[in-house]
């Protein structure tokens, strides 16, 4: 028979190899498929999911895991526990009837597939994301940009109706998993706790009102300057992005010049080295730019865990896709630099918020006069020093409108799946008008605007993790610079504590025991708020 410790590792070891085969095989399809939104991929995306999901379908299995867990021998070995701690998970996410698991994987993949091979029309004619970006940002006719923050909002009546059965489908799973909703389950199976969250995310709300009241009140201003018209006919499509989720170029910093002949990877590249973090092979094999048929986002993928890691970027010359690069590329260096002695299973980051908190740290030097005179400019000039106060002012005022749209997705999330059969155009813009402040007319709360954000069907229930991932960001800034003394947060010794103290030990760390012993204390989000009021610091 062996020992508990022996018979847990057998355990482990065979199930993993398992898991790594298929997954390795689902990454190479899912990359395949971004690239090119081929339907013929969408049922094998799935047969693969479905595979996926019997290796974790025998409740015996999950039985003798438990029985492992609770071995004192095997507690006391941290590692081995901390594997099957992980793996338990697994199982408890689809501890569901295969046939209900099957039905919700073939929804999700067609949802996704439909989003892929939507083409927004502006007049009868198909334009881009990058071409709808462009006019939110650049124009200053209200029905122009009116026509194309439509546009954009046109996917969602093609997904909707099948959104919400996704919805119905992935809370009986959680039902059957012993879970209230699908929300709860990928709290509670991320190692979240819902009444800390709740607790820290009312703690966000309450603390950037007042900040937020006075910032809308000043971005309304100048809006209303800028397109001629009263502040109370403002309207959503007024603030540059389509769901005013980043600050509109209101402020007197036009960073887009600066980069309009750039060459985005190649900066990026040389930041990174300057870190002695080489992503130049991650380059290599990603895809950076538009071509007919590939999803219109950015991502970062993993394959093998073996450091085969790629981004999938739309590049265009200008400040926002700068700012994504150094974001996707941020999550690429830690699935790089993660421990490759760590057995596969562990291979990866502790969890979504942390890194999210490095592709957050990295996204914002495109906002600092030092970074942008060194790898952009060649020098620091008059102009950018005289530009830097107003840098300063446009990125606090960033964070701000991305804390209040994370508390949309936050709260708009867990009602819905709370109650999917409420009706959901109304609750979305009921969290916009509270958390946005946005002035949004009766008349669009029929619509399903809510069902063309992209992270509902491929990313559910984690967006608070951006929102603590700010927090993380704040403070390893805070630690970086503040205690630490570093001279800028792109030297060679921020990319050095970053491969040792917080990319190597990958999954083997809860988040939270991984954020206080490289940072030398509990996460804290007083840092970020010393960063959003830095007065009040």
């Amino acid at each position: 028979m062996g020992s508990p410790i022996s018979q847990a590792q057998e355990f482990i070891e065979r199930k993993v190899d398992r898991l790594r085969s298929l997954s390795v095989e689902r990454a190479k399809v899912y990359w395949d498929f971004s690239q090119t939104s081929n339907p013929e991929l969408v049922g094998w995306l799935a047969e693969l999911s479905d595979r996926i999901d019997q290796l974790f379908s025998d409740p015996g299995e999950l039985e003798k895991l438990e029985e492992y867990l609770a071995d004192p021998a095997v507690q006391a070995d941290r590692m081995l526990h901390r594997r099957l701690k992980l793996l338990s998970y697994a199982y408890l996410r689809r501890r569901a009837d295969r046939e209900l698991l099957s039905k919700a994987n073939r929804l999700s993949v067609e949802l996704a597939s439909r989003y892929n091979r939507f083409r927004p029309e502006v007049d009868g004619k198909p334009v881009t994301q990058n071409e709808i970006m462009e006019v939110l940002r650049s124009s200053t006719d209200s029905d122009q940009v009116r026509r194309y923050w439509e546009a954009q909002k046109e996917v969602g009546a093609e997904v909707a109706e099948g959104m919400v059965e996704l919805v119905r489908l992935r809370n009986q799973i959680a039902g059957q998993a012993g879970f209230p909703d699908y929300f709860t389950m990928n709290v509670v199976l991320s190692e979240l706790d819902p009444i800390k969250l709740a607790q820290t995310m009312a703690k966000l709300e309450e603390g950037t009102r007042p900040l937020f009241v006075e910032l809308k009140g000043e971005l309304d201003r100048r809006l209303s300057e800028r397109f001629g018209i009263p502040a109370e006919e403002l309207r959503p499509w007024h603030y540059a992005n389509p769901w005013f989720q980043d600050v509109p170029p209101v402020f007197e910093v036009d960073l887009d010049r600066l980069f309009a002949e750039a060459d985005i990877p190649t900066i990026a590249e040389r930041t990174f080295a300057d870190m002695e973090l080489e992503i130049s092979d991650v380059l290599e094999r990603s895809s950076l730019y538009e071509r007919e048929g590939k999803g219109p986002g950015a991502f970062c993928l993993d394959i093998d865990r073996r450091g085969d890691v790629r981004i999938s970027l739309n590049l265009k010359p200008n400040e926002q896709w700068m700012s994504t690069t150094l974001h996707e590329l941020g999550h690429a260096a830690y699935d790089k630099y993660i421990d490759p002695k760590l057995p596969w299973d562990l291979r990866r980051p502790a969890h979504s918020n942390t890194t999210e908190a490095i592709a957050i740290y990295m996204q914002s030097l495109t906002r600092r006069v030092d970074w942008l005179a060194h790898y952009v400019v060649g020098e620091e000039t008059p102009e950018l020093r005289r530009q830097q106060p107003e840098m300063e002012a446009e990125q606090r005022a960033a964070d701000l409108i991305f804390v209040r749209w994370g508390q949309v997705m936050y709260h708009f999330e867990s009602k819905m799946y709370a109650d999917p059969e409420q009706d959901l155009g109304a609750l979305w813009y009921e969290q916009v008008r509270r958390f946005q402040l946005l002035t949004v007319d009766e008349d669009r709360l029929a619509r399903p605007d809510w069902a063309s954000k992209l992270h509902i069907v491929q990313a559910p229930c984690m967006y608070h993790n951006y929102s603590y991932g700010h927090m993380i960001a704040a403070q390893l800034r805070h630690h970086l610079m503040g205690e630490l003394g570093l001279p800028n947060p792109y030297c060679r010794e921020v990319g050095s504590f970053l491969r040792e103290r917080y990319f190597a030990p990958g999954a083997s760390l809860r988040w939270d025991e991984l954020v206080e012993q490289a940072l030398g204390e509990p996460l804290n989000p007083r840092h970020w708020i010393a960063e959003l009021a830095p007065s009040a610091g």
